[in-house]
């Protein structure tokens, strides 16, 4: 659940050093969750471990979570997921006893929530997504909770997505090359997608300075959004900018940059979560008029797992999404 699968015949690579970083979108436990209709919670940094064989993925960006069906699922299973793992590069955050038994708790006091409904540079916004993040507004003020709209903090979105460019190239790079010692003299034209090998390039090249910035600009997202949300509980935001993509539309047929920019425009409210280490959580309240689901999104400030998961089981409470699976099983 957390690799995207590639559409077409070739080989998607074989995960030596790197764990097929390059699947990653930046949102590819909420991305399936939003397009399939189903809850997927992105833990915070550290507390879900990543090891053995590594210590962290993409320079602290990819977190390992799963897709339920339901709120009570996802915290089930956290609590058998989450804890410390020795040697680990990230301090776990702290966690309660089981988010299974607090789920049903409720807050000593309304929650104050931000909703997003812009994105950074202009980025378009489909009327479905608006919609769904609206009626979630509504159901969280109808059950007490004070949403405020609010602007986004400022952003250079494109640098930040410049950033990612250059990560993920390098973590191709770290991947393909542990292979090729394993397998010298592989023709990696036919093992690799467009995308992914000019990716491998460029992350050949990249220079030392360029990954450290782009590490360097991860950490200054993190604290613009620690500073952001000490006047929020949590932020509403749609899931995905656009509707689930049609099969083909994100294509790794062109270079490694234009398919990451694209693909940064459809994500623009995930990746940036992936960077600063917060918790955030896609729920399955809105279908378009032909059926397609239409994901929102919850943020939740670092290590703060706990607050997204009783307000989303608050939200399936008040507007209950399982009946659309026993429609159909």
């Amino acid at each position: 659940m957390r690799r995207v699968k590639r559409r077409g015949g070739r080989c998607r690579g074989h995960g030596y050093g790197s764990d097929c970083a390059w699947q990653r979108w930046g949102g590819s436990i909420r991305i399936p969750a939003s397009c399939c209709g189903v809850y997927g919670l992105k833990p915070s940094r550290g507390l879900v471990p990543y090891g053995p064989q590594r210590g962290e993925g993409w320079g602290g960006l990819a977190v390992d979570g799963v897709l339920t069906r339901t709120v009570r699922d996802t915290a089930a299973a956290l609590d058998g997921i989450a804890g410390i793992e020795l040697g680990q590069p990230y301090a776990a955050p702290e966690r309660p006893e089981s988010f299974l038994a607090r789920l049903d708790l409720p807050f000593e006091r309304p929650l104050r929530v931000a909703l997003w409904s812009e994105a950074w540079e202009g980025i378009e916004i489909a009327p479905d997504c608006q919609s769904a993040v609206l009626q979630a507004g509504r159901l969280l003020a109808g059950l007490g909770h004070e949403v405020q709209p609010a602007p986004p903090p400022p952003l250079k979105y494109a640098a930040f997505i410049g950033a990612i460019i250059d990560v993920m190239s390098a973590s191709v790079a770290l991947t393909v090359n542990g292979f090729l010692r394993q397998k010298p003299g592989a023709d990696l034209s036919a093992l690799l997608e467009p995308a992914i090998l000019d990716a491998y390039h460029r992350g050949c090249h990249l220079g030392a300075e360029a990954y450290a910035l782009a590490i360097t600009r991860f950490h200054g997202l993190g604290r613009l959004m620690a500073a952001y949300m000490e006047q929020f509980d949590v932020v509403l935001t749609p899931t995905l900018t656009q509707l689930p993509a049609p099969l083909g539309s994100l294509s790794m047929d062109s270079d490694f940059e234009s398919f990451r920019r694209k693909a940064g425009r459809y994500t623009a409210f995930l990746a940036i979560l992936n960077a600063s280490g917060q918790p955030a959580a896609s729920l399955p309240l809105h279908w378009t008029p032909v059926g397609l689901p239409v994901g929102v999104q919850l943020i939740g400030r670092f290590g703060e797992e706990d607050t997204l998961l009783r307000l989303s089981a608050q939200l399936e409470m008040a507007a209950p999404w399982i009946e659309r699976y026993r429609r159909f099983g």
